[in-house]
């Protein structure tokens, strides 16, 4: 996740992603009632996305994508164009990130394959993001910025009514974030895993799995040592990402 802000550029979370690398470019495409987005987030494949569903002689209700996040701002953007026409999102091969955070939540239906990767690693709630943007010792440098996203975030999770807590529980929860944060040096963690049932916890609704299962740690076992699986206790829900 990569937040452009004022000129700003930094990445949203404190280790490296291995895997799933951004890129400065996606690709768009329409077939049926289909559309299709493989790639980082990008103004452009935003707005061609926007221009295929508008000239569509017949509207698309479904967005299939893969893709590692990139720019917050357009994370969101895309994410209340899914929500405002209902489509259903279904992950191809992974949806990280901005991904995750915005546009799977926003969906009508949010689809699964069987080997699909959803992962999470943080958002403007994460409370070592002054320690990410500050440039110097002065505290309130970058402060603005950092609340104009949190804001931005907090008025979309409420449109959408999912808790913008999921953005950030994993690595608040589970020890074993802050121990690959701290150790900087392999094996890094790229992010963390819910199950279904979990995800649910959050607001975060009318999950499918495609194949009638969800085992991507199968298909490519090296990610075990990349993503962490996270349990939601009930009366974890308790944090208050705005106050972070």
């Amino acid at each position: 996740m990569v937040l452009f802000t004022g000129g700003l550029v930094s990445s949203c979370m404190t280790i490296e992603i291995l895997r799933f690398r951004y890129t400065d470019y996606a690709q768009v495409s329409i077939q049926g009632d289909t559309l299709t987005f493989k790639g980082s987030m990008n103004a452009e494949a935003n707005k061609k996305l926007f221009r295929l569903y508008e000239e569509a002689d017949v509207k698309p209700n479904r967005l299939l994508i893969t893709s590692g996040g990139g720019d917050v701002m357009l994370g969101i953007e895309l994410g209340y164009f899914v929500h405002k026409h209902q489509l259903d999102v279904e992950v191809q091969k992974y949806c990280g990130s901005s991904c995750a955070n915005y546009v799977f939540t926003a969906a009508r239906q949010k689809i699964l394959q069987r080997d699909s990767v959803l992962f999470w690693h943080g958002s403007s709630y994460q409370p070592d993001m002054d320690k990410i943007f500050r440039t110097d010792d002065k505290e309130d440098v970058l402060t603005q910025p950092i609340k104009d996203w949190r804001m931005t975030e907090n008025e979309f999770f409420k449109t959408i009514q999912v808790s913008p807590s999921i953005t950030v529980y994993g690595m608040l929860a589970d020890e074993r974030w802050s121990e690959a944060v701290d150790r900087k040096k392999p094996p890094y963690l790229m992010g963390w895993v819910y199950s279904v049932a979990d995800m649910k916890k959050f607001g975060v609704t009318n999950v499918v799995l495609k194949d009638s299962e969800w085992h991507w740690q199968v298909s490519d076992p090296s990610l075990k040592q990349e993503l962490i699986f996270v349990s939601v206790n009930d009366d974890g829900l308790i944090i208050d990402p705005v106050t972070l």
